[in-house]
C-alpha cells in the first residue's frame, strides 16, 4: 500500500513539474507576445500620429493652394477686364483720330487739288493709305482681345463641311481663279463653331492668298492620326509661295510678316488669330514650308 502511494505521489510531483514547465513555458510566451503587441501598437500609435500630422500638412497646404487659386483667379479677372478696357480704347478713342486724320486729308485732296504739287498730294495719300492699314491693324487687335476673354461654348462641328462652304465663298469672289480644293468629307471637332469657322476661314484665306500666284494652285484640308494617344492632327497644305523655315517661330507674331506688301497683301493677323482660337481650344498650331514649294500648317484640339 505504502509502494503504490509513494508511486502515486511520485507521478504527482512529475506532473505539477511538468505542469509547472508548460505554465513558465506558456507565461514566457504570453510575455514575448504582449510585449510584441505593446511594440506593435506603438507603432501603430506613432503611425496614427504621424498620419494625423500628415494630414494636418495637407489642409494647410490645401489651403494655401486654394488661397493662391483664389488670388490667381482675381489677378486673370482683373487682367482680363483689363484687356476689356484696352480693347475698348482700342476700337474707340483711338478711331476717332485716325477717323480726323483721314478725314482732313481727304477734304485737303478735294477743296485743293489743283493748287498741291504732285508731290503733296502723293504724301496725303501716304498719309491715307496709313491711316486705313492703322485702323485694319486696330480691328485685328480687337478681334486678338475678343477672343481671348470669349466664353468656349463646345459643341460637335462639321470642319470639312466650313471648310467647302469658305472656299465656295473664295471661288464665288474670284471665279477666274482655277484652284483645285480637295477636302477630306467628316471631318469634326468639338468647339466653339464660330470661332473654328473663324479659324478655317484664316488658314484657307493664307493658302488662297498665297497660291494666287500658281497656275496650278491646289489647296487641301485633311487630318492624320498623332502618335501616342492617336490624337487627330488636322492640317492645311498649298502649293503656294510657301516661307523660309528658319523663320517658321515668326508665323504666329502679330503683324509680322514675310512676304513683301507689293507680292501678298495683309497685315499679318490671319495667323496670330487662328492661333488664339486653337490654344483657346487647348491645342497648338505650327507650319511648315519652304520657300516655292507651299506650305502646311498642322493643329490640334483637345479632345
Amino acid at each position: 500500500m505504502s509502494l503504490a502511494v509513494a508511486v502515486i505521489l511520485a507521478i504527482l510531483l512529475v506532473a505539477s513539474f511538468l505542469l509547472a514547465i508548460v505554465f513558465h513555458y506558456r507565461k514566457t510566451q504570453a510575455i514575448a507576445v504582449n510585449r510584441k503587441l505593446e511594440v506593435e501598437i506603438a507603432n501603430l500609435i506613432r503611425a496614427q500620429e504621424e498620419v494625423k500630422k500628415l494630414n494636418a500638412d495637407l489642409e494647410h497646404q490645401l489651403r494655401d493652394a486654394n488661397l493662391k487659386l483664389t488670388q490667381s483667379n482675381a489677378a486673370l479677372v482683373a487682367l482680363d477686364q483689363e484687356l476689356e478696357s484696352i480693347s475698348y480704347s482700342i476700337s474707340h478713342d483711338l478711331r476717332a483720330p485716325l477717323r480726323a486724320i483721314s478725314g482732313f486729308s481727304t477734304i485737303v485732296l478735294e477743296d485743293a487739288a489743283e493748287m498741291l504739287p504732285a508731290e503733296s498730294k502723293a504724301d496725303l495719300e501716304r498719309i491715307q493709305d496709313a491711316g486705313r492699314r492703322m485702323a485694319e491693324m486696330i480691328d485685328g487687335m480687337s478681334q486678338l482681345a475678343r477672343i481671348s476673354s470669349c466664353v468656349i461654348h463646345r459643341e460637335s462641328v462639321d470642319l470639312s463641311s466650313l471648310a467647302g462652304e469658305i472656299v465656295g465663298r473664295f471661288q464665288a469672289l474670284e471665279p477666274q481663279r482655277h484652284v483645285e480644293c480637295v477636302i477630306t468629307p467628316g471631318l469634326t471637332a468639338q468647339g466653339e463653331p464660330e470661332l473654328l469657322q473663324k479659324m478655317l476661314e484664316n488658314l484657307l484665306d493664307n493658302a488662297w492668298k498665297f497660291t494666287s500666284k500658281r497656275a496650278d494652285a491646289r489647296i487641301q484640308f485633311g487630318s492624320q492620326n498623332g502618335s501616342g494617344d492617336a490624337q487627330t492632327i488636322y492640317f492645311v497644305r498649298d502649293n503656294g509661295a510657301g516661307f523660309d523655315p528658319r523663320y517658321a517661330d515668326k508665323l504666329f507674331e502679330p503683324f509680322r510678316r514675310l512676304h513683301l506688301e507689293k507680292d501678298f497683301s495683309g497685315l499679318g493677323i490671319g495667323l496670330p488669330i487662328a492661333q488664339r482660337i486653337i490654344q483657346r481650344h487647348g491645342g497648338r498650331i505650327w507650319g511648315e514650308g519652304e520657300v516655292d514649294k507651299g506650305a502646311i500648317f498642322y493643329f490640334t484640339f483637345t479632345p
